[in-house]
């Protein structure tokens, strides 16, 4: 598999190299192209664009990925995805005569990163953002996270994303997989197991002012305050099925998700064409479905509020861009983990 390799703690990340080189041990043709600082937090930001400045794309030597080439690039992860999946980077790293430049990577995978990307909060994750972006483009990726203790177990997480990454090549295309790995060691972890994303994380933010936490603060014109970022852990206990609390269970969670997506399905359009008395209920049928580029005739024109949210863990099919559903290429748990 071709796979550009990007993280949002920067180039000189320790879990991006342990990960870089288990996908090479395993065989797999790799590229790295990322950050050269950090930029965690980014989400899917692609940073300040202007005509009127340059990006810097620096080629480096990355520890223990001898003969990976390796590019650090001067903006956050989503940026050093577009960059490569617009040719930035010739034909570097792809090791195949009839690999055009221009083309995308086959996949993307994006971490190791060094703390969990469960829940909701993943919104803000640049890990998984660039992966969403990597899906914007029609490419289909894998974020790799890992709870956060020391010693870092990047060997635990680079060894179960080496087994997780071929599911990527029976899923749909535009398919996005969230790895998020417990602080264990390999042999103590009890498998992976499918997850939905909880609806919070185990520590939130806080806005402290000066150190002290705040809710609110009133400035005369002109002042300045300094405002900081606190991590406070929280008592919450998330469902049992969901990413937090499967990894603090000790195992592996596998979430899929769903970046920029429109909120229908065609239960709903069914429902809501007839509710508008645009066409009879039986006359909208799977054989006179819209191919996936149209919208259903009753929506053609009109906008209909109120559409149902696709959960978050599913996939977008490429085959039908109104339809999205779970892979089936694994039973829940997936597996237990080769010993």
């Amino acid at each position: 598999m071709r796979l550009l390799l990007t993280n949002d703690d920067g180039i000189e990340s320790e879990g991006l190299h342990v990960l870089a080189a288990a996908m090479a041990d395993a065989g797999h043709d790799v590229v790295i192209a990322a950050p050269d600082q950090d930029y965690s937090g980014a989400g899917a930001s692609i940073g300040r664009i202007s005509t009127d400045d340059t990006i810097s794309v620096q080629r480096v030597e990355v520890p223990g990925c001898a003969g990976v080439p390796a590019f650090a690039i001067g903006g956050p992860p989503g940026l050093c995805v577009v960059a490569a999946r617009l040719g930035a980077l010739g034909d570097l790293g792809f090791h195949d005569p009839a690999f055009e430049p221009t083309a995308p990577p086959w996949y993307v995978v994006s971490g190791i990163n060094a703390g969990a990307n469960t829940a909701r909060s993943i919104l803000h994750s640049g890990t998984v953002g660039a992966c969403l972006t990597a899906q914007n483009f029609g490419v289909s990726g894998l974020a790799v996270s890992v709870a956060w203790a020391e010693p870092w177990q990047w060997d635990t997480a680079a060894r179960l994303a080496v087994d997780v990454l071929p599911m990527l090549e029976d899923a749909p295309d535009r398919t996005v997989l969230n790895l998020n790995v417990p602080a264990l060691p390999f042999d103590e972890v009890l498998g992976i197991r499918w997850a939905h994303l909880a609806p919070f994380g185990s520590v939130r933010f806080a806005v402290t002012e000066q150190g002290r936490q705040t809710s609110g603060t009133k400035l005369d014109p002109g002042e300045t305050i300094g405002l900081e970022l606190e991590l406070i852990a929280t008592d919450y206990q998330p469902p049992s099925d969901t990413d937090q609390a499967i990894i603090q269970a000790g195992y592996a969670a596998l979430t899929t998700l769903v970046g920029v997506a429109e909120a229908w399905d065609p239960d709903h359009d069914r429902v809501a064409g007839a509710l508008a008395d645009d066409v009879d209920m039986a006359d909208v049928t799977e054989e006179s479905a819209p191919a996936p580029d149209e919208p259903p005739a009753h929506l053609r024109g009109r906008v209909i509020p109120g559409a149902p949210l696709h959960p978050v863990h599913r996939i977008p099919d490429a085959s039908d861009r109104r339809t999205l559903h779970r892979p089936e290429v694994a039973s829940d748990p997936i597996a237990p983990l080769p010993k």
